[in-house]
This record gives structure tokens, C-alpha cells and sequence, in this order.
């Protein structure tokens, strides 16, 4: 397999939240250092968004064919000079590369809000590191939250008869986003930085806010916490949120 075919298939298994909890992380981080991988990571993303699922996959499986000619000539055994398929292929992953550039240039005059919070929203990981007993003790809510299951997790926050701690609201808060509830989650995330206990955690704070007004369709607030965000060199979402005004 080729190190672009590697990547793919990484980016694809993040995307469909394929990777362990720690992978996640570490993958996380990876774009976070990196940025033409978080770059790329959005353009699968969008990507994705655009074509729909099978179109998508379809994109792929063709790219994947292409970078590996070796396998992709064992795997069509035919009577056929290698260097003319090679040739072929070369002349294709170059077709592929254009196309790609022409959708991404058109992509740029053509973005919906709905693509953009796509493309750019991606549900808190819970601790990947935190411990046995942490898990066992666990709530329902956050059990169906780390499972991916985010419209039984809001019913079960809702039901939850306790008082919850600040980190409670923010998963709960995510979770709201995950379902289109916008507007309820922008409360609970007002509510949370207006308090001001999980100082470890008002960055991503501010870009649930950003992201939870985007998908509310208030587009001026949405752009005024991404100012803030991009002006913040220090602010882990800087790049990211520097990426989105230019599209916005």
C-alpha cells in the first residue's frame, strides 16, 4: 500500500469513527501540528458532504486503485503492456488531480452554511485516557454520548434526575449541536463560559459557541467568536477557525 493510500484509509476510518479512542486523539493532534493534513482531512470532509456517501466511497476506491498500479494490474490480470497501463494510470491520477482542483475552486463560491458546519464540526472525545473505574461509573448519558449515539444521549440528560457537574453540560451541550439543536446548545455553552469552572476547556467552549450559532443560522455571532478564535495564535482552533471566516 502506498504512503498516499495509508492516508486515505486513515482519514477514512477517522471520519467514520473507526479509530480507537486513543488513535482518535493521536490523530487529533497529528492535525493540529500539521496543517496540510487537517487540510486534507476537510477536504474528504467536504468532499463527502458534497457527493454523498456512495459517490464518495466510489472517489476513493478509484483513487486508492490508483496509487496502487501493481495491485490494481494483479487484480485485472489481462494480456496488456504494463508500461501502457501505467501510462494510463499516470495520465488518470493526473485527470483525478485537475478535477479535483476545479471542484475545490468552484467549492469555494459555492458553500452553504450546512456544508460548513459539516465540514467543520466534529463531537468532543471523551477522556480516551481516563480509567477503568472512571468507565465503570460512567453515566448512561455519557455511555450513549461516547458511543456515538447522540439522540439517546440527549434523552437521557434530559431525564437525569441529579444535578450535573459543569462537564456533564458540556458533553451535554455537544450533544445538542450533534442533534441540530443550536439554539438550546448555545444556552447551555453561555451558561458554562459565564461560569468560568473548566478553565481547561474554554477553548473548545468557544468553538462549540461558534459552531452552535453557525448551525442556528446566526451567522454575525458565529463570526464574531471566530474572529476572536482566529486572532488567538494560541487558541488550538486558530488555523481552523481562520479557515472558516474565509469561507463564510
Amino acid at each position: 500500500m502506498s504512503e498516499q493510500s495509508s492516508l486515505y484509509e486513515q482519514i477514512e476510518k477517522y471520519l467514520n469513527k473507526e479509530l480507537t479512542e486513543v488513535e482518535h486523539a493521536e490523530f487529533e493532534q497529528q492535525m493540529q501540528q500539521d496543517e496540510t493534513l487537517r487540510k486534507e482531512v476537510l477536504m474528504h470532509k467536504e468532499m463527502a458532504a458534497s457527493l454523498g456517501d456512495e459517490n464518495y466511497q466510489q472517489l476513493i476506491s478509484t483513487l486508492e486503485n490508483l496509487q496502487n498500479p501493481d495491485q490494481f494490474e494483479a487484480e485485472n490480470s489481462k494480456i496488456i503492456n504494463a508500461n501502457y497501463l501505467r501510462f494510463g494510470i499516470a495520465a488518470s491520477v493526473v485527470f483525478v488531480m485537475l478535477l479535483g482542483l476545479i471542484f475545490l475552486l468552484n467549492k469555494t463560491q459555492t458553500y452553504s452554511v450546512d456544508q460548513l458546519f459539516v465540514a467543520y464540526f466534529e463531537p468532543y472525545q471523551v477522556d480516551a485516557f481516563r480509567s477503568a473505574d472512571d468507565q465503570a461509573e460512567m453515566s448512561d448519558a455519557m455511555k450513549a454520548y461516547q458511543n456515538g449515539d447522540y439522540e439517546k444521549a440527549v434523552l437521557l440528560f434530559k431525564q437525569t434526575t441529579t444535578d450535573l457537574n459543569s462537564l456533564d453540560n458540556f458533553y451535554w451541550a455537544i450533544t445538542l449541536i450533534a442533534t441540530d439543536s443550536g439554539n438550546e446548545a448555545i444556552e447551555k455553552l453561555d451558561d458554562l463560559k459565564s461560569e468560568n469552572v473548566m478553565p481547561g476547556l474554554n477553548q473548545n467552549i468557544d468553538w462549540y459557541l461558534a459552531l452552535a450559532n453557525l448551525q442556528a443560522g446566526k451567522i454575525k455571532e458565529a463570526k464574531a467568536i471566530l474572529e476572536s478564535i482566529s486572532e488567538n495564535t494560541q487558541h488550538y482552533k486558530s488555523k481552523a477557525a481562520t479557515e472558516l471566516l474565509d469561507k463564510l
